[in-house]
């Protein structure tokens, strides 16, 4: 894929996700070096993928419900649930 067409794709999934969630993910990117502001959870992991800190059992199935954003106390990074199929 051309730079071009990625910006296109980028900016049409871009118009999909709330204005909130584009400025704290913009927010942590400017703040990064590494450019890491997504951190995976899986369920036997169980740390924060980014800074590795162990999560509380509450905070794990508020991630696995993904029925708002969570942050890494640590670090700030922004929490995805990972399926194990996926």
């Amino acid at each position: 894929m051309s730079i071009a067409e990625l910006t296109a794709r980028r900016n049409e999934i871009m118009a999909t996700v709330p204005k909130a969630i584009l400025r704290t993910y913009d927010y942590i990117l400017k703040r990064r070096k590494t450019g890491q502001v997504l951190s995976f959870v899986k369920g036997d992991a169980r740390t924060c993928s980014v800074c590795f800190k162990i999560l509380e059992p509450q905070l794990i199935n508020e991630i696995r419900k993904g029925a708002k954003m969570i942050t890494c106390q640590n670090c700030g990074s922004i929490f995805i649930w990972k399926n194990e199929d996926i």
